[in-house]
């Protein structure tokens, strides 16, 4: 009987052997990935499909791979070159298209879905929760849902509520949910997030990625007014601006009044400001990675983190030290600034990594993905300043980098970018 109250085994028990099942990591539905795991011999030959957790790869561990076959748009970089090395199948992918790989006729087309949901309220209808972005159409179309019902989910707004009676099984479990507190930014994340605040105008509309440069742009942000979020997900540093009423979203053409986000990362206390706050609307990435969405917002600000940018102008974010983490949404913020009126699309990145390395190069390497072509490439903010790059020539572009890259290596990019140049 659909909306069936059982436990972890007895749910999965209903995954037959061969069937493709998305795992919707968001809230991290422990009890029933466990089940998964146990119940691995007999489901040999499945298809799983996640995207970035926070919490628990269990079946990646062990022989699992020898049983199920795993696929993924995004991964931590912790557990990325172990992945990679165990024949995990990666699939570059922009966010607002995952949905039609998800549905019937998509390359995956799932036909068991594994949710994280909030409890149901007094009409038995029960939210997303932390987690919105990619599980909505599964829900829809899948054969058999799994909902893991966590007691301490928080119930948020959005366009999308599921009924009791729309799920196959729920399993009710009450345990913490896996929290990312925020990493305090260095001095030079700071000074790239006070650089990257000069460059977005009052009454905008915000879209930031996660890490610790995103943080120190919310942070230097406290000066500003009416700005409006726009985001695939929010974090803890965004709570103090909405309650100071820097971010209050009164200017959007959009969903006025509203923050609009797929995925809550953070604490706690994040999980508390959500619960029920009807100024908080999760939706789908069909919804927020959408440019045409974003196209209607005046003065849409995309700010994103990159791993290189060549002296052209063309971004990678997806391969670091030889591993592929994913491209995320990046690419469809970044189409959707260039759409917007006064839109900005923004690159924003210490100079250098952690082993001391130029993030500013004068070519990307043979292989390395380009996340974000130079067309679309318009600010690159460091520690040393702005490079605007819309619309400027190769040499223009070039000596805009090599002037915000670290001092130790301008010479060096100062003698590559002539042969950057014509390899362009």
């Amino acid at each position: 009987m659909k909306g069936s109250i059982v436990d972890a085994e007895q749910a999965v028990a209903a995954i037959v052997p061969g069937d493709r099942v998305f795992v919707s990591v968001g809230g991290d539905p422990r009890s029933v990935i466990e089940a998964l795991v146990s119940q691995r011999e007999r489901l040999a030959g499945s298809s799983l499909m996640s995207g970035l957790s926070l919490g628990s790869y269990a079946f990646l561990e062990g022989d699992c791979l020898d049983y199920f076959d795993y696929s993924t748009w995004q991964i931590p970089f912790a557990l990325s070159r172990s992945l990679a090395e165990g024949g995990v199948d990666l699939r570059p992918m922009c966010f607002s298209h995952i949905p039609s790989l998800l549905s019937p006729g998509g390359r995956f087309n799932a036909e068991v879905g594994v949710v994280c949901l909030s409890p149901p309220d007094k009409d038995g209808m029960m939210s997303y929760g932390v987690s919105c972005g990619h599980a909505v159409s599964v829900v829809r179309e899948a054969r058999t849902v799994i909902a893991e019902v966590n007691q301490r989910m928080p119930r948020t707004a959005g366009a999308d509520r599921v009924h009791t009676s729309d799920v196959d099984f729920i399993v009710e479990v009450d345990r913490p949910l896996v929290e990312l507190p925020s990493r305090e930014p260095s001095q030079a994340e700071q000074q790239v997030g006070v650089n990257v605040a000069r460059l977005i105008p009052d009454g905008a509309t915000l879209e930031l990625g996660l890490g610790a440069v995103p943080d120190a742009v919310y942070t230097a942000l406290g000066e500003h007014n009416d700005l409006g979020l726009h985001s695939g997900m929010i974090s803890d540093n965004v709570i103090p601006l909405l309650n100071s009423g820097v971010v209050n979203n009164s200017r959007k053409a959009v969903n006025r009044g509203l923050v609009v986000t797929g995925e809550v990362l953070g604490t706690r206390a994040t999980f508390d400001y959500v619960h029920e706050n009807p100024s908080v609307e999760m939706h789908p990435v069909e919804y927020t990675h959408d440019p045409r969405v974003m196209a209607s917002l005046n003065d849409f600000c995309a700010v994103n983190s990159a791993v290189q940018v060549d002296l052209g102008g063309q971004v990678n974010s997806e391969l670091l030290d030889g591993v592929y983490i994913g491209c995320g949404g990046q690419l469809d913020f970044s189409l959707g600034a260039t759409l917007s009126a006064g839109g900005r699309s923004i690159v924003a990145m210490t100079a250098t990594d952690r082993k001391g390395n130029s993030r500013i190069v004068a070519q990307l390497d043979e292989g390395v993905p380009v996340t974000v072509p130079r067309a679309l490439c318009h600010y690159v903010v460091t520690e040393y300043g702005t490079a605007d790059l819309r619309g400027a020539g190769l040499q223009q572009r070039a000596e805009a980098l090599v002037a915000i890259a670290h001092p130790d290596h301008r010479d060096a990019l100062r003698g590559q970018s002539g042969a950057a140049n014509g390899g362009s």
